[in-house]
């Protein structure tokens, strides 16, 4: 994980998980308290999009919040020492490499959520399932709200044009929305979204 080739918030995501951690005396800083930081951000594009989709934003903070509860806590001597569990580490990774793939300069937001529905743990698997949201999903929105060819999108996922437009009237009725026009400006409207990627975030 290089932090210089992340986004003002991404870098402010991953200290507050950091912090997270720490005020609940965590000794490994998890998933779970990374998705929760994201979703925590003033303004953030993660709540703003759970929002649309019809996900209250605060009962998911509030079953995010039941999980780190229920983390392991320590005291004593090892309490001072934090440390990157394996499955966040290889989440941050994973970002990286969308953010590369996806030629941004730089790791945003919206690189570390695709990397946490790319890589998620046991807790966050079970939480998507249930949500009913994918990886592939989340991809198909971002790269629409970037105004991506359907020809580059069905290349990069290697998926058909029919599940293409299925993935489409799926995302827009789960935003309530009717365009593809609607989408791009969900995402450009936000001064936290995917425009950090362009520079606005850092």
């Amino acid at each position: 994980m290089n932090l210089n080739q992340f986004t003002q918030k991404s870098i402010e995501a991953v200290q507050n998980a950091q912090q997270m951690a720490s005020s609940r005396h965590n000794q490994q800083i998890e998933q779970e308290h990374l998705l929760l930081s994201l979703l925590e951000q003033k303004e953030g594009l993660i709540a703003q999009l759970m929002q649309k989709a019809g996900i209250d934003p605060a009962a998911l903070r509030q079953r995010l919040t039941a999980a780190v509860e229920r983390l392991p806590q320590v005291s004593g001597s090892g309490a001072g020492q934090m440390y990157l569990s394996r499955d966040l580490e290889q989440a941050l990774n994973e970002a990286e490499r969308i953010a590369k793939e996806m030629r941004d300069e730089y790791t945003s937001v919206e690189h570390l959520m695709l990397g946490l529905f790319e890589k998620p743990d046991d807790t966050l698997k079970a939480l998507f399932r249930e949500l009913g949201l994918t990886r592939q999903q989340a991809m198909i929105a971002a790269l629409l709200a970037r105004k991506t060819p359907d020809t580059t999108i069905c290349d990069n996922l290697n998926i058909s044009p029919s599940t293409l437009k299925t993935h489409i009237r799926n995302i827009h009725r789960r935003l309530g929305i009717s365009s593809r026009h609607e989408l791009a400006w969900l995402v450009t409207a936000n001064p936290a979204g995917i425009s950090e990627t362009q520079g606005g975030g850092r």
